[in-house]
């Protein structure tokens, strides 16, 4: 918890697809002291978000500018700084081990959890042999209403000592 605590900037840059919307982009995020920039380039379309004050907001071609609720702003900001698994009673009202599950050959926990701002149930898989993540299935909030997300995690390296994944689908 200390060192991801500890953390006053990010920079992040990698390329995603969107298979089914045929999507090929960039990305690339940025982290100081609470502001935050992402900016996603797919196919010369650009969205950016952020977070400054507090307060998130995206600018789209589908929405235009737009201010976002709580859910969406903590949201944005977990996914950067990977807070909610450093510190998760601060992030979920709930959390409950249900037993172990096989996902693609490996042995994990499953662990069923409930965000405090949003209320919406998540799920997430921890391998029994390192404790990393390795999938977590949620409902996220977005411009065009929720969506449920399914992220794998993988490539795990070490920045900073801290074992982050490099890779996620």
């Amino acid at each position: 918890k200390a060192k991801i605590d500890a953390i006053e900037t990010v920079q992040m840059k990698g390329q995603a697809t969107i298979p089914e919307f045929g999507l090929k982009g960039s990305v690339s995020a940025s982290y100081r002291k609470g502001a935050l920039r992402i900016v996603a380039d797919f196919n010369s379309v650009k969205t950016i978000q952020g977070i400054t004050d507090g307060q998130g907001w995206e600018l789209s071609p589908t929405t235009g500018a737009r201010l976002m609720g709580d859910a969406e702003t903590e949201q944005l900001l977990e996914a950067i700084t990977l807070r909610s698994y450093a510190n998760p009673k601060s992030f979920y009202s709930s959390m409950e081990n249900s037993g172990k599950i096989q996902h693609d050959g490996v042995d994990c926990y499953r662990v069923k959890l409930v965000r405090k701002v949003s209320g919406k149930p998540e799920e997430i898989l921890f391998s029994v042999e390192s404790g990393l993540p390795v999938q977590s299935t949620g409902i996220r909030q977005t411009d065009v209403g929720e969506l449920k997300i399914v992220t794998t995690y993988s490539d795990y390296k070490e920045f900073d000592g801290m074992t982050v994944p490099s890779h996620s689908v």
